[in-house]
């Protein structure tokens, strides 16, 4: 859970260009639904209820104005009457969506994860959450530096952010126009990797390991371990990149990019090996004990 406060400032869309309109209101309701689902809470300045933007005031002169009014305003064209449902029913059922505060100084002394919000616009503060992506990326940002909150919800014990992590792996695929090789993987996106994308990297198996599992492990807020990989490496003699995190279970666990088959080998608090595993977590092979990592024995 973490808290977002709305910029005033942001939801200004007479400099926006009409034909960028609609996608950031419905990139931002996009979000505010992820938000609502992660139980993120929504903060918002008094002064909001009585900005006046060019259009007007916002609640009474865009939220909840009527369709057939909003498409004579010249600074909301462009924003579709889909979009603007959305808006209405989704994000701004005020007073509920946002909490509203007097000054900001109230939101600074808030503890626990922090950023900003609203409609994408420049010079925004940072972090500042748009849209579905830019608030995986402030969610990441926030638990990899804070693991003991990391909420497993999932029943896989390694990958904690899979269902984010998967849409890398798929978009590889897209990228490497292979979505019709799916349905003969049965749709599983991660064997549709691995067969159709990451087999055929030859001479570059190296350098693509180390980049789609780099952003796999720290999509799961994961975190390199840089003086254990250069151990690692010096008494195996091999490269090692080797990232971790706590666990379900307390404990600290680690990942090792497997660089001869594209793979995780995954270990537990004490180093142990327990198996080499798909970029999304699925099982691949046996542990094997000369695999663990020797600087635990």
């Amino acid at each position: 859970m973490g808290n977002l406060l709305l910029i005033n400032e942001s939801f200004e869309l007479a400099d926006c260009k009409e034909t960028e309109r609609d996608a950031k209101v419905r990139n931002f309701c996009d979000m505010t639904q992820k938000c609502k689902n992660d139980h993120d809470i929504f903060y918002a300045l008094t002064s909001l209820v009585t900005h006046e933007y060019s259009y007007g005031n916002f609640y009474n002169d865009f939220i909840y104005k009527e369709w057939e009014e909003i498409i004579k305003e010249p600074n909301l064209k462009g924003i579709s009457s889909t979009s603007h449902n959305l808006f209405f029913h989704l994000c701004f059922e005020y007073p509920s969506f946002a909490k509203l505060i007097e000054n900001r100084d109230m939101f600074d002394k808030m503890p626990h994860h922090k950023g900003y919000s609203g409609l994408e616009y420049q010079n925004s503060e940072e972090p500042f959450v748009k849209c579905i992506s830019s608030w995986y990326i402030w969610k990441i940002s926030w638990l990899s530096k804070n693991q003991k909150e990391i909420f497993w919800k999932n029943k896989d014990s390694f990958l904690p952010n899979k269902e984010y992590s998967n849409t890398i792996l798929l978009n590889e695929i897209k990228k490497y126009n292979k979505e019709d090789k799916l349905e003969k993987h049965k749709k599983d996106v991660a064997i549709t990797f691995h067969e159709e994308v990451m087999k055929y990297k030859g001479r570059d198996l190296i350098a693509y390991t180390m980049k789609i599992g780099k952003m796999i492990c720290e999509a799961n807020y994961y975190i390199y371990e840089g003086e254990l990989s250069k151990r690692e490496q010096a008494l195996s003699k091999s490269l090692r990149h080797i990232y971790s995190v706590i666990g379900n279970n307390g404990k600290k666990q680690y990942i090792s990019l497997d660089f001869r088959h594209g793979m995780f080998e995954f270990h537990n608090s004490k180093g142990e090996h327990l198996g080499e595993f798909h970029f999304d977590g699925s099982y691949n092979s046996k542990s094997e004990s000369d695999h663990s990592l020797k600087s635990f024995l």
